[in-house]
């Protein structure tokens, strides 16, 4: 009975080192094999924009566009990764990489392919996406709130300028908000500094698109295009005379104009949009109404 039992214990060893010899084995396959799934997003991403870097690279060529085509890499809400400054510049710089890799592997030379890889990657820098970082931010209890604004925004244009120097931003959405929400308000009606942002871009060499993204003003405007006139007038941007005007004559800018009729004192010679009557009344000569 004694040497049974030992027979047992000694088989139940074996099967026990056997179990413990495959949980190694699984182990180590895992540590060779496996990875994070953050590193695995982050993997494909880089090798999806790169892809699509190339595919713009081909179709400028192939088109002979007189601009570059590049994909645009927009900095989303800061729940999501890459709203960030640096996750963003962390996706465009590892994406370029691999799309130089793979354009030195068609022939090209290092140099090459790496401008090739920064003409063609590039970032969509979106205002009041950015500014929405303002409700992660950590105020400064000892400061007021003018102060902590004051910070924040020092950051903001700190970020956007590492952009600007390291050549990745290739177009601007320019709308504003309060920080916490995505609103899309005229661009000087929030607290976004838009203005000194695309002043920091300008003073370095970006002469790319900027997209007025006033969708607010659709519903607080008489019309849309006053979210364009806004913006200008916040830019200080002068009114474009179509026909020749003297050099001594005044600059109007729209800041003048806005809800006027340029100055003039006669009554416009037809009204559109809201301020136009129903198609419900009409005159009883049936003239439509312009």
């Amino acid at each position: 009975e004694k040497m049974r039992l030992i027979r047992r214990e000694i088989e139940h060893a074996k099967q026990a080192s056997t179990a413990q010899e495959q949980q190694a084995k699984q182990a180590e396959m895992l540590r060779e094999y496996a990875e994070s799934s953050r590193k695995y997003a982050l993997r494909e991403s880089y090798g999806g924009y790169a892809e699509a870097g190339l595919a713009a690279w081909e179709a400028t060529r192939r088109k002979k566009t007189k601009k570059p085509i590049f994909v645009a890499i927009e900095n989303l809400y800061p729940e999501n990764y890459g709203g960030h400054p640096e996750e963003l510049r962390n996706l465009v710089k590892n994406a370029r990489k691999v799309m130089e890799d793979m354009l030195v592997k068609r022939g090209l030379s290092r140099k090459e392919a790496r401008d090739a890889a920064r003409t063609h990657i590039k970032i969509t820098l979106d205002t009041g996406h950015l500014n929405m970082w303002r409700k992660y931010w950590h105020d400064d209890p000892k400061k007021s709130v003018d102060e902590n604004d004051a910070e924040f925004k020092k950051w903001m244009l700190k970020e956007v300028e590492r952009l600007a120097k390291e050549d990745m931003i290739g177009n601007v959405h320019l709308s504003d908000n309060f920080g916490y929400q995505d609103e899309h308000l005229i661009p000087g009606t929030g607290i976004a500094p838009v203005k000194e942002i695309v002043e920091t871009l300008r003073k370095h060499g970006y002469k790319g698109p900027l997209t007025v993204e006033a969708g607010a003003a659709a519903t607080t405007e008489p019309a849309d295009i006053v979210g364009l006139y806004k913006t200008w007038r916040l830019f200080g941007s002068p009114v474009y005379a179509a026909h020749y005007l003297p050099h001594f004559a005044p600059k109007r800018t729209w800041t003048e104009i806005q809800y006027s009729y340029f100055g003039q004192t006669q009554s416009p010679y037809f009204v559109v949009g809201p301020y136009a009557p129903s198609e419900d009344w009409t005159l009883w000569s049936r003239v439509p109404l312009e």
